[in-house]
């Protein structure tokens, strides 16, 4: 009875510690977000403010889901709504549509980020040790890592910050994959389904870092049919469950030569040295010199030490695949070779998140390997690790100071030079002038002429045809799914609309003679609403097995305990 009291007691203790741990990692990986409305500067920042701005935009213009940015590039659009995945930015977005402004949005949104993450490192963690300080531990590890700290605060990569959150769980089921049955395949699709909505470079790190695994173990996967099976299964379902990006975003890419197509850098310039990969020094890139210190030293107890087989398979599972990661992140790993296939990938360190995922977790089953079911042992190596990850921390953000500044909204995000904060352009046609589209905005006939045009809420474009011209300019950039109405007394007609190929920007074609008002906007295609139906239909779907699934597990445990029913007769 005593010893049945004292695991109880043990259970709280430890539920409370954990809930301490977190609070308080959580807490000192936002602290810098705290305060007033001044914003730390990185990067990209100001395109990721603006992303956030223009869904709030398009939501107030009636779009759903928002597709086209109109507040882009002095109101010419720019289809970073299309080719950028965007679906978690509605979160601070509807921040916004509460009254936040848009650096509180952000903010509020990073520290519910980091929040996730610590929840997905310690599912991942604790379902592989059945021990929470293994959670704890994983957890700390990766969130107060230089590299996640640096695209917070340094890199300003709202994309890859919110990868953190998924790639755990693709860690976690590559681990099923290989060493389990491969029982809830829903763990790896639910991690490439966010990566997908996340990052689409990230995406493809996840991919490759799968296909790698999956082919060093290939008799425990290609060669196991029902696993098999269940990958495919699962790939399906999971293209399917965000099928409204990822089709889409081909469609344009198909539709017109942008320059996302021309290189800006070469991905085999980009490796790291080892130098820099151990540097203690003031370098952004350097993956954190204790950390890899903790990598070394749970890595040499695994190998040096007699331990369960299967912690012992679980530690060397993550901690070669993150030490496999830091070498794709090096200059000496042959980028050269794959980079015509794989040179949009850009920088080799992104490679740095999933490793510290993967080492994160190698570290914990490590630590919970050797504690030799001494609690006390166990908590010591708990502190020690999260006590070296912290000053890891403190000594990166030390020598990489951040700076500050006070934005005066609505700080040009509606208008003005605010607008022009899209990064590489990547998702502009290679036809527009970006200089142009500083100038003012009009509506051209064939003849070069300017004519009076009006914006309504939405967005879009009017203006009146006299029946002269049959061709007009449009203050629009071109891309995939804008359309065109003439309105007369006797009703609405369609009109053709294509990119003018020299300026690349919307032209509206009209027949010999044709007059009345011209509507002009962004209306989607055929295929992006076949695919909004497909998602879902496929997301009520997974909700309703997933319901199912869980009433017939409480009901298997009922029935278990005899209290679900009565006998039969």
């Amino acid at each position: 009875m005593q010893s049945s009291q004292s695991k109880i007691q043990w259970i709280q203790r430890e539920r409370w510690l954990v809930a301490a741990g977190a609070l308080l990692a959580i807490a000192l990986t936002s602290l810098p977000l705290f305060g007033d409305e001044n914003m730390h500067v990185a990067d990209d920042i100001w395109y990721h403010l603006l992303r956030i701005d223009n869904i709030r935009a398009g939501l107030l213009s009636g779009q759903f889901p928002v597709r086209m940015g109109t507040n882009y590039l002095n109101h010419y659009g720019y289809a970073s709504n299309l080719c950028y995945p965007e679906l978690f930015l509605y979160v601070p977005a509807v921040f916004r549509l509460l009254g936040l402004s848009v650096t509180g949005s952000y903010k509020l949104f990073i520290i519910l980020v980091n929040t996730t993450v610590f929840g997905t490192m310690y599912y991942a963690a604790v379902s592989i040790t059945k021990k929470r300080m293994a959670g704890l531990m994983a957890a700390v590890f990766v969130l107060l890592s230089p590299y996640h700290l640096a695209n917070i605060y340094l890199r300003g990569a709202l994309g890859e910050v919110q990868t953190y959150m998924f790639y755990p769980l693709v860690a976690l089921g590559l681990y099923q994959l290989v060493y389990e049955d491969f029982d809830r395949p829903w763990i790896l699709g639910l991690g490439f389904w966010g990566l997908m909505y996340c990052h689409s470079i990230s995406l493809v790190l996840g991919l490759l870092t799968a296909v790698g695994v999956c082919l060093f173990h290939f008799k425990k996967v290609f060669l196991n049919k029902k696993k098999l099976i269940r990958v495919f299964v699962t790939a399906a379902i999971t293209l399917l469950a965000c099928c409204s990006y990822w089709l889409p975003f081909l469609e344009q890419l198909v539709g017109g030569n942008m320059k996302f197509n021309e290189p800006w850098t070469f991905v085999s310039w980009q490796g790291v040295s080892w130098k820099r990969l151990f540097s203690f020094q003031a370098d952004r890139y350097n993956f954190g010199f204790l950390l890899l210190g903790l990598a070394i030293v749970a890595f040499a107890g695994a190998v040096g030490r007699k331990v369960d087989a299967v912690q012992k398979k679980a530690a060397l599972f993550f901690l070669v695949g993150g030490a496999a990661m830091l070498f794709c992140a090096t200059e000496y790993f042959p980028w050269a070779l794959v980079e015509k296939v794989l040179n949009n990938i850009q920088f080799p360190w992104r490679f740095y998140a999933l490793a510290s995922v993967f080492l994160g977790i190698g570290v914990a089953v490590s630590i919970c390997a050797f504690d030799g079911g001494s609690r006390r042992r166990l908590y010591l190596g708990t502190v020690l690790v999260c006590g070296i990850v912290l000053l890891d921390a403190g000594l990166y953000m030390r020598r990489n100071p951040m700076g500050y500044v006070h934005l005066a909204f609505d700080g040009g995000y509606s208008s003005g030079s605010g607008t022009f904060e899209i990064i590489q352009r990547e998702w502009l046609p290679l036809s527009v002038d970006f200089e142009a589209l500083k100038g003012k905005r009009q509506v051209l006939n064939e003849t070069g002429e300017a004519i009076a045009f009006q914006t309504d809420k939405r967005g879009f474009i009017s203006f009146e045809a006299d029946g002269c011209s049959s061709e007009y300019e449009v203050p629009f950039i071109w891309y995939k799914g804008y359309g065109a109405q003439l309105v007369t007394d006797d009703g609405q007609t369609k009109l053709d609309v294509t990119a003018d190929g020299t300026t690349g920007l919307t032209k509206v074609f009209l027949e010999e003679g044709q007059a009345g008002t011209v509507w002009v906007g962004y209306t989607g295609t055929l295929l992006q609403k076949g695919t909004d139906v497909v998602e879902g239909v496929t997301m009520i779907v997974l909700a309703g097995y997933a319901w199912m699934s869980r009433r017939k597990n409480a009901d298997e445990a009922m029935d278990g305990q005899g209290n679900a029913s009565l006998p039969e007769a």
